[in-house]
């Protein structure tokens, strides 16, 4: 994939893919998931594959998700740990969020 430019995609596992492998950003600035991990810092480090030095176009990443799915509740709670996270790094202040009390009232 990044030697040869007749190849156009490249398909990998988010957890395997998503570390070790430099390059990508040299000849790709699109990416596209159709799985989750359950860490949202998975997904950064997935992401920043092509967020590296020599990237020279704006970088997409796009998630997949079919409605109705469990992968829309997966999305939902990973986007809320993110915001835990990164209101954690930032030190800013997050309203108080528990995910497992909101998990559970979704689901009584």
């Amino acid at each position: 994939f990044i030697n040869d430019d007749s190849i156009k995609l490249f398909i990998g596992n988010i957890l395997a893919a998503g570390a070790g492998i430099d390059g990508l950003q040299k000849v790709c600035s699109n990416s596209c998931f159709v799985e989750f991990a359950w860490t949202p810092a998975d997904h950064n480090q997935a992401e920043d594959r092509l967020h590296r030095i020599g990237q020279t176009d704006s970088v997409n990443a796009y998630y997949l998700i079919a409605p109705g799915t469990i992968d829309e509740e997966i999305m939902e709670v990973l986007d809320n740990g993110a915001k835990v996270l990164e209101s954690t790094l930032n030190g800013r202040e997050l309203k108080e969020y528990d995910l497992l009390s909101e998990l559970l009232k979704k689901y009584k």
